[in-house]
């Protein structure tokens, strides 16, 4: 009923907050991710790379949820840039 379009820019928005599922549960998904990197070494193209920003993940993990949380947004645009193959 209508037409679509492919927007340039982002519509949408979210917020990360310590009490959410991301914080909570992020011990267990950093020492998953570990698991995962070494798991699938042979698969992976950038193995160092991955196993570096996993256990990066995993230390991060243990830091002060106040520290986490003003340090996530960052994080998750080093994140972004490091694997995009941007330069």
């Amino acid at each position: 009923q209508g037409e679509l379009y492919n927007f340039q820019e982002y519509f949408t928005y979210y917020s990360m907050w310590g009490e959410g599922s991301s914080f909570k549960y992020q011990r267990v998904n950093a020492a998953t991710a570990v698991r995962i990197v070494n798991r699938y070494q042979r698969n992976y193209t950038g193995f160092s790379k991955a196993l570096v920003m996993a256990w990066g993940y995993r230390l991060y993990s243990f830091l002060p949820m106040f520290i986490r949380v003003n340090l996530s947004p960052l994080l998750s645009r080093f994140k972004k840039l490091s694997f995009s193959g941007r330069k």
